[in-house]
C-alpha cells in the first residue's frame, strides 16, 4: 500500500506541474484567458478528486531522493526549441500521470477515478488547441525574425551521393538561413513528397522554417511550416482551407497593386517581391530593379522578401534601397560559392539593422 501512495504522490505532482505549465503558456504567452481558465479548472478538479487520498500518507510515502527514475533521462528531454514543444511535452507527461492516478485511485474510490478520467479526456482537446496556437505564434515569430530565405530544388544526385540534399540543407541552416523553400517542378508527386519528408525531419528540432512551393497538399501531408503560391496559383484562402490556420502562406507579388491586395488578405502571412534582377533559376520577361523597394515596404507591415537574381555582388543595392529581407536561389546552390555569398549577405543585412 505504501508503494501505491508513493506512485500516486509522484503522479499527482507530475500532473499538476504539467497542467500549470500549459496554463501559464496560455495565460502569459498566448494571453488567452479562456484557455488558461480551462487548465486552472483542471488543476482544481484534480485537487478535488485527490482529496480522498490522506495527505499524511502521500507525504510519508514521498521519497524523491531515493527514486531511481530520476536518474533515467533521454537526450530529447533536455531540448525544447519552441513553445509548441514545451506544451506538447507537458501534455504528454500530464496525460500519462493522469492515467496512472486513475488506475491506482480505483482501489480507494471509483468515483474519484471517474473524475480523473474525465480530466484526462478534457486534456486531450484543450492541450491540442494550445499547442496549435503556440505553433501558429511560434511560426509567425520566427517569420518576423527571418532575414534570409533560400529556395532549393530536390538536389538530384548525379554523383552517387545519397545524402547530398541532407548535407546541403544542414549546411545552409548552420550558415544562418532562416527559411527554406522547396521548389522543384521536375519532381513527381511521390518524389516531391519524399524530399519534403526529408526536409521536415531535418528541421524538426531547428528554428528554420520549411515552405513548400505551390503544393498545399504536400505541405499539409508532411507537416511543413507553410506554402508559397504565385499570382496564378491557388488563392491564399483556398490554401488556408487545406493547411489550416497555424501554418504560413507566402504570396509572390510583382507590383505595388499586388502588394496592396496582399496586405488586405488576412490569409497571407508574408510576401515575395520581385524579380529585381535577372535570375539564373527562373526566367521573367522584365525585372523591377530596386527603385520601388522602399515604396512597397510602406504599403504593408507583412514581411517582404525581395527576390530575383540577388547574390553577393548586388545584394547591397537591395539593402541600400530599403530591403530588409532577401530570398536567394542561384547563389545558394551547392555547386556555387554559397558559403562566401551567405556570409557576405548576412553581414550586410545584420549591419543594416543596427
Amino acid at each position: 500500500m505504501d508503494s501505491m501512495f508513493r506512485i500516486l504522490d509522484a503522479s499527482l505532482n507530475r500532473a499538476t506541474e504539467g497542467l500549470r505549465t500549459i496554463e501559464d503558456t496560455a495565460r502569459m504567452t498566448l494571453e488567452d484567458s479562456v484557455a488558461a481558465e480551462v487548465f486552472k479548472a483542471m488543476r482544481h478538479d484534480l485537487q478535488s478528486a485527490s482529496a480522498v487520498l490522506p495527505r499524511d500518507r502521500l507525504l510519508a510515502a514521498r521519497d524523491a531522493a531515493g527514486d531511481v527514475g530520476t536518474a533515467i533521462e533521454t537526450a530529447g528531454e533536455r531540448v525544447r526549441s519552441s513553445e509548441g514543444q514545451i506544451v506538447a511535452a507537458a501534455a504528454s507527461r500530464t496525460a500519462q500521470a493522469l492515467r496512472v492516478i486513475e488506475e491506482h485511485i480505483k482501489r480507494i474510490d471509483p468515483d474519484a477515478a471517474a473524475s480523473v478520467q474525465s480530466i484526462r479526456y478534457r486534456l486531450y482537446d484543450a492541450a491540442r488547441n494550445v499547442e496549435l496556437a503556440t505553433g501558429k505564434l511560434d511560426r509567425r515569430q520566427r517569420l518576423q525574425a527571418a532575414r534570409i530565405y533560400a529556395l532549393i530544388d530536390g538536389l538530384s544526385d548525379p554523383d552517387g551521393e545519397p545524402d547530398r540534399l541532407r548535407r546541403h540543407v544542414l549546411n545552409l541552416i548552420d550558415a544562418g538561413v532562416d527559411v527554406i523553400q522547396l521548389r522543384d517542378h521536375t519532381l513527381t508527386d511521390r518524389q516531391l513528397f519524399t524530399v519534403a519528408e526529408v526536409l521536415v525531419d531535418i528541421m524538426r528540432d531547428r528554428s528554420t522554417l520549411l515552405i513548400i512551393n505551390d503544393r498545399a497538399d504536400v505541405a499539409a501531408a508532411v507537416g511543413a511550416d507553410g506554402v508559397h503560391v504565385g499570382q496564378d496559383e491557388l488563392p491564399a484562402s483556398a490554401v488556408r482551407a487545406v493547411i489550416g490556420h497555424d501554418r504560413l502562406i507566402g504570396l509572390s507579388t510583382h507590383d505595388a497593386e499586388q502588394v496592396r491586395q496582399a496586405d488586405g488578405d488576412a490569409c497571407v502571412d508574408y510576401l515575395g517581391y520581385g524579380p529585381i534582377f535577372p535570375s539564373t533559376t527562373k526566367a521573367f520577361q522584365s525585372h523591377l530593379g530596386t527603385s520601388s523597394i522602399a515604396s512597397v515596404h510602406q504599403l504593408t507591415e507583412k514581411p517582404i522578401f525581395v527576390i530575383g537574381g540577388i547574390n553577393a555582388t548586388n545584394h547591397d543595392q537591395i539593402v541600400n534601397a530599403g530591403g530588409r529581407r532577401v530570398a536567394l536561389s542561384g547563389c545558394v546552390r551547392p555547386e556555387s560559392d554559397w558559403q562566401s555569398a551567405l556570409q557576405t549577405i548576412r553581414s550586410t543585412l545584420d549591419a543594416s539593422t543596427h
